[in-house]
């Protein structure tokens, strides 16, 4: 059986590496419960967000916090973000955050990832393609229950 996609509900989630365990909620052709996908990595965003934002119109209030810094609140009108792409600007990386019982797509990649994901070439340590144990978790699909 070849794996491409597959819709699978989350076991295990760990927020600060971006893998976990997942169940994939399809069968194979016995029947029988395709297995646990352990060690699936979440697709991660690298966004560029702006060091700085413009408030166009309305008032801002400043409240103080335990810090000595302050929280802003916008009370009225629009906040515009916006930056040039050699301008003053941060990379964010976005790892997702999945909860046990989360439903999630998982891509199953060609081969083995292993050496892919450190920038080598190569096939991994599987030489079986299509193997759901490289399986890329690519964001939420269930609903929410």
């Amino acid at each position: 059986m070849i794996h491409t996609n597959m819709i699978c509900k989350v076991e295990r989630y760990d927020a600060e590496t971006g893998i976990g365990d997942i169940v994939p909620l399809f069968t194979d052709e016995d029947g029988e419960q395709l297995p646990m996908i352990v060690n699936a990595r979440a697709q991660r965003q690298r966004l560029k967000i702006p060091k700085e934002r413009t408030l166009e119109s309305g008032n801002v209030e400043h409240s103080p916090i335990p810090d000595g810094g302050t929280s802003h609140t916008i009370n009225s009108g629009s906040e515009t973000v916006s930056y040039k792409a050699d301008g003053d600007a941060q990379d964010i990386l976005l790892i997702p955050s999945y909860k046990k019982g989360d439903i999630v797509m998982a891509c199953i990649t060609e081969r083995d990832f292993a050496d892919a994901v450190k920038g080598r070439v190569g096939n991994g340590d599987s030489r079986e393609p299509h193997d759901s144990m490289s399986a890329i978790i690519t964001g939420l699909v269930g609903d929410e229950g």
